[in-house]
Parts: structure tokens; C-alpha cells; sequence
């Protein structure tokens, strides 16, 4: 553009003897400043676009995956009430195979859970990690997998005005299911919750999940049921 601009000018110049080649000097000078203005305005323009694709492509949302959801107590293991004892861990009949089961077929494993207990002063939140700890253990071990384990401490029962108070995490509050669903990019339509109370079943429906509800029984009879209707997988091998 320098050149052209400059190139005509002396032409212009040679032409017309009375052109002020100060001025046109002057002015020339001017034309190049703004010049070298928009050449750094543009190559700031192309700078923070090649910025914006890295960050756009760094940022990109994570394909979300189905997941199955389980309550812990009476649904996974069994519970004589506010269990945190290592000595009184027992499986569920059919859970290891349950477990097996949706660990072979990619599944992530999750726990939600409402362990008021702590609200109420029965233990404490360390003695339910500690339990959680051995529970995610025990199933690694049983070639399961549980990927994490999410609870509500609270409980309207308890004598802490701040554990007592309404939450949006105790089932059937669906808190717990969207806290999990955004921390893993986990589908929630494509997922299914398992709960051997009406209040883990109205958990999984609002937040738009099938869900189902565990009579006691053999949890891996469920489970194929599950893996059947909602995961196009047979349960004797065949496509």
C-alpha cells in the first residue's frame, strides 16, 4: 500500500509543478501512520480470533455418557439402621453380580445416598467415609466398580437447626443426581436409578431418569432387566 501511495505521488509530482510536495510530504506521512494503525488493529483482530478457536476448542463440551445410580443402604448393602461399622458390612444378595455386571458393560457406578445419622449426631462424617472407603474397596476387589458416592448429611430430626432445615440433596430432592451428573458429564436421560424406597424412585424421575425400585430381593435379577431395556445389551451374550 506504501509503495502505491508513494509511487503515485511522484507521478503526480512530475505532472503538476505546483503541487506542494511538503504538504503532500505531511500528508503522506499522516495516511502511513494510520496505515500502520489498522495493520496492528487487524493483526490484533487476527490474534484474538486464533485465541478464541483455542479456547473454544479447549472448552468444547465433554460428550456426555449414560451412568446407573444406586441407593446404598437395603439396595446395595444391607442396613439394620445407620449403619458405619465395618464389622456389620454385608452385601446385598445379587450385588457383587450386579456390580460385575454394569462395570463389564462401561457403566460408571454411582452412590447417592441420605445418611442422615450424621445430622443426627449417631456418627460422623468421617466414620461414613471411612465405611465408603471400605465399600468402594470391597467392590474393586468383587470386580465391580463404584465411581463416587455422593450423600446428604441432613435430617429433619436433628438437634442442629442448620442439619435440620430443608436441602435440596435428601432424596427425593434430585440434588445429589444433578451434582454428580455435572461433575462426570453424565447423561441423566440415558441413565437409570435403583432405590429400594419410593423416595429414590421419585429422586431418579426428577431429574429425568428412569428409575426403578428394589424389593429387597436379588439386585442382579434387576440389573438385567436394566441392562436389557436401556443399555441394548443381552444379558446371555448375544447382540
Amino acid at each position: 500500500i506504501r509503495r502505491v501511495i508513494s509511487t503515485g505521488v511522484q507521478s503526480l509530482a512530475i505532472q503538476n509543478e505546483n503541487l506542494n510536495l511538503q504538504e503532500v510530504n505531511y500528508n503522506l506521512s499522516t495516511i502511513f501512520g494510520l496505515i500502520n494503525e489498522l495493520d496492528s488493529l487487524l493483526t490484533y483482530r487476527i490474534l484474538v480470533s486464533e485465541v478464541l478457536i483455542c479456547l473454544e476448542k479447549d472448552h468444547a463440551p465433554m460428550p456426555q455418557k449414560p451412568a446407573i445410580f444406586l441407593y446404598r443402604d437395603n439396595t446395595l448393602i444391607r442396613d439394620d439402621g445407620y449403619i458405619f461399622e465395618f464389622e456389620k458390612f454385608t452385601w446385598i444378595t445379587g450385588a457383587v453380580a450386579a456390580l460385575k455386571r454394569f462395570h463389564q458393560a462401561g457403566l460408571p457406578v454411582f452412590i447417592v445416598t441420605n445418611q442422615g445419622g450424621i445430622g443426627r449426631g449417631i456418627f460422623t462424617e468421617s466414620d461414613m467415609h471411612k465405611f465408603n472407603h471400605h465399600l468402594i474397596d470391597a467392590a474393586k476387589k468383587a470386580g465391580g466398580a463404584i465411581t463416587d458416592i455422593a450423600f446428604c448429611p441432613h435430617h429433619p430430626l436433628s438437634p442442629d437447626s442448620a442439619m435440620a432445615a430443608a436441602c435440596r440433596c435428601r432424596k427425593p430432592e434430585p440434588g445429589l443426581l444433578f451434582d454428580l451428573a455435572q461433575k462426570w458429564q453424565i447423561d441423566l436421560g440415558t441413565s437409570v436409578m435403583i432405590g429400594d424406597r419410593n423416595s429414590d424412585v421419585e429422586a431418579g424421575k426428577r431429574a429425568g431418569m428412569a428409575a426403578y425400585l428394589f424389593d429387597r430381593g436379588d439386585l442382579d435379577q434387576l440389573a438385567k432387566q436394566v441392562m436389557d431395556r436401556h443399555f441394548m445389551t443381552k444379558t446371555d451374550g448375544k447382540k
